[in-house]
């Protein structure tokens, strides 16, 4: 059997005891000398032996549930983690080390998606599901902008009735000539390229260039009255 724990019994002065300590159960002295003297304070809370191993094994067998509960799997640092584990959380949380990691060819959408903590395959998902609703945009604008082509080219028709195409080719040429290729634009860009009123202010435009009430713009010769250019289909109309 193991040496028993000897503690030292500090002098006694009157009913005064100086330097008094927890007086040691009596089981403890089963227990080696050099563990009992470092574990004496927790050994002590133990009332017997059997105490003892009952809690150990208690212990044990929590410790066991718990490891086998989280076992790889990745704990959330805690509010006042620092930067350093935030950043070996994402790391395990499959966060790539670097931006270009993405495999997104856009620099600037990988780097808000590094910023964000996002990991490749959340990165995967919204990239495809972002493409998908531009598409899906793009189609709804599409659609939208014929249908208000058609509604356009009707109300026009039954406006100028025979004289729809020669009036189109009016306001085209008055286009050209008052602001060429980037007025068009603009228009377009803008959504007005199929505006009906817009329209009609272009074709009296051109009707009043034409007769020589004002003057006919870019790459008119000097002598001549009236419009210059190609009497093409009005942009947006096509």
């Amino acid at each position: 059997m193991s040496d028993e724990v000897i503690l030292d019994t500090p002098a006694v002065e009157g009913n005064e005891v100086e330097g008094s300590v927890p007086e040691t159960k009596s089981w403890i002295s089963m227990v080696p000398k050099d563990m009992a003297e470092k574990y004496h304070e927790t050994l002590n809370g133990f009332d017997t032996f059997d105490s003892f191993v009952d809690s150990s094994v208690t212990s044990r067998k929590e410790l066991d549930t718990l490891k086998s509960e989280y076992e790889g799997k990745t704990i959330l640092p805690g509010e006042d983690a620092g930067e350093d584990s935030w950043n070996a959380f994402w790391a395990k949380a499959g966060k790539p080390e670097e931006a270009k990691d993405y495999g997104v060819e856009e620099d600037d959408i990988s780097s808000i998606y590094h910023r964000a903590n996002l990991t490749k395959a959340q990165a995967e998902i919204l990239t495809k599901e972002l493409g998908d609703f531009s598409t899906k945009s793009s189609d709804t604008y599409q659609k939208e902008r014929k249908e208000s082509y058609n509604e356009t080219v009707r109300t026009l028709k039954q406006k100028y009735g025979d004289n729809y195409e020669p009036r189109m080719r009016t306001a085209q040429a008055a286009l050209q000539n008052l602001g060429g290729d980037h007025l068009v634009a603009t228009m377009q860009k803008k959504g007005l390229d199929n505006d009906v009123e817009m329209l009609d202010f272009f074709v009296k435009l051109g009707g009043l260039m034409q007769e020589g009430h004002i003057p006919a713009g870019v790459g008119v010769a000097p002598n001549k009255k009236g419009l210059a250019g190609s009497y093409d289909t009005m942009k947006g109309l096509d």
